[in-house]
């Protein structure tokens, strides 16, 4: 049996609250719903007859708070409360149970269980509200600072002009893997890119300008990507991409693929299309001459300046010996 309403939250989300109901008893479970609806504490319900029951409904839809029966003949409170810390994605929902019990012993029990209170039958209804009400309450906190951690974590890592990856987060994944690359013996491609010209374009059409171009720029390499590969800013004009399990040239396609698409930009003031363009270089790990990520890098940036050198606008692989027999 479920019972549905929609509620909108301050700021225009349509979000739902939903309680879980478990009780063998039909009457029960109506009254709860009864009583929680007219005080308008969950937009829907849903109910189970046992334990079972309700954590196979648990775990199959979202819940925002549980109330069990203790006492139940097939799967009681106690099973259920069991097989619910078992599963870390529900640790956080909590569980109020519904006892006829008056031993302090069997209370205790639950508590120590993982359940968050408890209701002693036939318990009075402005009770009931209060105690869902303080754990409702307790529950939206708890996400509301999951929701800032998880924001926090997510500025701490990207660039807030460009949306990628920062050098602090770029470099930390670039150490791990570099060492995965290294330990295993896979391959591993570092592209680091040069924005062509790029002071030219601040002092001709204006910092705005440029900042317009480093965002299309790096939505443009982001879009050229694969999942497991990252791209960041660097440093002013200058991007890194990380291709993880690619030899050169799958990197060179990667990378010429990403010097067409930024040529191809438009960026146009007053009418007229400011030309854009990039040099990329190109290093592969595993090799007998790279021994470290500032190596790594080195020969990368060294890469890009033959490319600055050689006219711009192009794609150059380093040269380097690759790891051998005699290179471990």
């Amino acid at each position: 049996m479920v019972f549905a309403r929609f509620s909108r939250t301050s700021n225009g989300r349509m979000v739902e609250t939903t309680c879980l109901i478990i009780d063998d008893s039909e009457g029960v479970r109506n009254r709860l719903i009864e009583g929680l609806s007219s005080a308008q504490v969950f937009d829907r319900f849903i109910t189970a007859e046992d334990g079972l029951e309700g954590f196979r409904k648990m775990r199959s839809e979202a819940v925002d708070l549980v109330l069990c029966d203790l006492d139940m003949p097939a799967f009681d409170g106690f099973k259920f409360l069991r097989m619910k810390c078992g599963d870390p994605s529900l640790s956080e929902v909590p569980v109020i149970l519904l006892t006829g019990r008056e031993d302090v012993d069997s209370k205790v029990r639950g508590l120590s269980a993982g359940a968050s209170d408890y209701l002693t039958k036939p318990f009075d209804q402005l009770e009931l509200i209060a105690r869902v009400n303080v754990h409702m309450n307790l529950k939206r906190l708890r996400d509301e600072l999951r929701e800032k951690n998880e924001e926090l974590e997510r500025l701490a890592r990207t660039d807030e002009l460009t949306g990628v990856a920062n050098r602090r987060y770029l470099m930390e994944c670039l150490e791990q893997e570099f060492a995965r690359s290294q330990r295993y013996q896979r391959p591993f491609s570092l592209l680091m890119a040069d924005l062509d010209h790029f002071k030219r374009i601040n002092d001709s059409y204006g910092h705005q300008v440029g900042d317009d171009v480093l965002v299309r720029t790096a939505a443009a390499m982001r879009s050229t990507l694969r999942q497991n590969d990252i791209v960041g800013r660097y440093g002013g004009e200058e991007f890194a991409l990380m291709l993880p399990e690619t030899e050169v040239e799958g990197a060179l396609t990667v990378a010429e693929r990403c010097r067409q698409m930024i040529e191809e930009l438009v960026v146009e003031v007053q009418g007229v299309r400011v030309p854009v363009t990039a040099s990329l270089g190109l290093a592969t790990n595993p090799s007998a001459s790279i021994a470290s990520v500032d190596a790594l890098m080195r020969v990368a940036d060294g890469a890009l300046y033959e490319a600055k050198r050689a006219g711009r606008n192009r794609v150059v692989a380093a040269s380097v010996p690759e790891a051998g027999p005699d290179h471990p």
